[in-house]
């Protein structure tokens, strides 16, 4: 039997835990931006099925504009009259950009599907003082030049971006030192300019997060910036609370990284200072990408990349059951940590690796991977609570409750290609509960959404039993099971 235990509250799961990113390849345009295309619905250009989507995903986070470009992006290309930007070489991806999606049409496009925005700024290639200029044209609400040009462009109120992020693939071009260093230096001025930013500095494997959060440990401790500083100084090197980072990046986390990553902000940062932001994470049943298989087989992921930009394959890949499974199972990881880990990005919305979303003219295919964050989304707002599995019961479950305790939702990962039968209660004498609704995605490794079949594998009714205050249900094999369940106290 699966055991909730209501009283163990591990964190709550954060609305910006479901969020994705977008950056100029296949998941923008067509999938995200339509421009003036008459045969798609739009709105000024923005795909209205799109946002429909994004909207019933649950989608809550999103971030501009990548990913690799971000780090030559120079944001003063895509602002203005889209017919006088600039049109430029994409350097990662090849092919030619007109930057027709720009700053302002990304924050437009947060603000109708109801998402936080991230911007990812360009540290390696631009001087600090393009980044500041581009906070000041997305937040300030004066009347300065930029604050003006802003309005100028059909903005009169500040954007109010949230999330502030520090390059890409910083790993590089700098050491952790080195990075922790410019970090220091540059948050400094963005705090001047925005002190409400929430500001995200890069992150990556274990030596890079320790190294990192230690040497900016210490430039903290060691600088004058306020009294607070002045108290940490006296009493030893920590992050001063509210200090100038408040989130660690990582990219496709493994646990054991979550872990390490944890245990070093508890190291070097004082309590509640820092969480961490899951900047990219995908779920590939098999990386494939219509690339050649001499390329998989000997060729880094840098030297692919650089290979593809030169010769115009396709971006996009399977988005089969196996991999939304897997994609459930790493959704279910990340809220573990909810105390933690308040902000992930799925790496792709639209029409690149294997997306939420595949678009073909006037055509809108919602993929395994899509109606899986349209089920777990339940999971929003609630806080996750400890669950203990049974033997045998072979599931990966996550359970979060509200706050006054009398609702659950419960999800439940199967991987197996077998059903699987599953006892869940209440331990403690903290409740029984009284009924439940149970919605389920299923199917064969192999199955997913076409555009000549759309509908293989969609969410679906379930059936759940309740008996002695407890839930019954078999569990398909391959499947997602989300539960919303009423409690009761005993």
């Amino acid at each position: 039997m699966i055991e909730l235990r209501l009283n163990d509250h591990r964190g709550v799961v954060e609305p910006d835990m479901f969020g994705c990113l977008i950056e100029h390849v296949g998941t923008l345009y067509d999938g995200i931006w339509v421009g003036d295309d008459p045969a798609i619905a739009d709105d000024d250009g923005l795909r209205l099925d799109t946002i429909e989507a994004f909207e019933e995903m649950g989608m809550k986070f999103l971030r501009f504009p990548g990913g690799t470009p971000a780090d030559v992006y120079r944001w003063r290309d895509g602002i203005g009259p889209r017919a006088e930007r600039p049109r430029t070489w994409n350097f990662f991806f090849g092919g030619e950009d007109d930057h027709a999606f720009g700053t302002d049409e990304f924050l437009r496009l947060c603000e109708r599907v109801g998402a936080t925005a991230g911007i990812k700024i360009n540290p390696i290639s631009a001087p600090m003082c393009e980044a500041l200029e581009w906070m000041q044209y997305c937040n300030y609400g004066g009347d300065t030049t930029l604050a003006n040009e802003r309005r100028e462009n059909g903005r009169d109120e500040p954007w109010g971006v949230r999330y502030w992020i520090l390059g890409n693939e910083t790993i590089d071009s700098f050491s952790p030192e080195n990075y922790a260093e410019r970090v220091y230096e540059w948050t400094f001025f963005m705090r001047q300019l925005d002190p409400a930013a929430k500001i995200v500095a890069e992150g990556f494997f274990e030596d890079w997060n320790e190294r990192f959060l230690k040497r900016y440990s210490e430039l903290c401790a060691g600088g004058y910036l306020s009294k607070e500083i002045a108290r940490v100084q006296a009493e030893g090197p920590g992050i001063q609370p509210g200090g100038k980072i408040q989130a660690l990046g990582l990219k496709y986390p493994e646990e054991k990284t979550l872990k390490h990553a944890i245990e070093m902000i508890e190291k070097y940062c004082e309590p509640g200072t820092m969480e961490i932001c899951v900047e990219e994470w995908q779920a590939q049943s098999e990386f494939k990408c219509g690339w050649p298989d001499a390329w998989r087989e000997g060729m880094s992921m840098a030297e692919i990349v650089l290979a593809q930009g030169r010769t115009n394959l396709s971006y996009e890949n399977e988005a089969r059951m196996d991999g939304a499974v897997s994609a459930a199972k790493q959704m279910h990881m990340f809220m573990r940590y909810a105390a933690y880990v308040k902000s992930a990005c799925f790496l792709y919305p639209t029409n690149a690796w294997t997306p939420l979303l595949q678009t073909r003219g006037a055509e809108l295919v919602v993929t395994a991977h899509g109606h899986l964050l349209g089920m777990l989304k339940a999971h929003q707002g609630g806080a996750v609570v400890g669950a203990t599995e049974g033997e045998g019961d072979g599931v990966d479950v996550l359970a979060t409750a509200d706050d006054a305790g009398g609702k659950l939702v419960v999800s439940l990962v199967n991987e197996a290609e077998g059903a699987v039968d599953v006892t869940v209660g209440i331990g403690g004498g903290a409740g029984v509960i009284a009924s439940a609704t149970a919605t389920v995605i299923s199917g064969a490794a192999g199955d997913q959404n076409s555009f000549a079949e759309p509908g293989k594998v969609t969410p679906r009714e379930g059936t759940v039993a309740v008996e002695g205050g407890r839930l019954k249900l078999a569990c398909a094999g391959m499947s997602v099971t989300v539960l919303g369940c009423e409690v009761r106290s005993t």
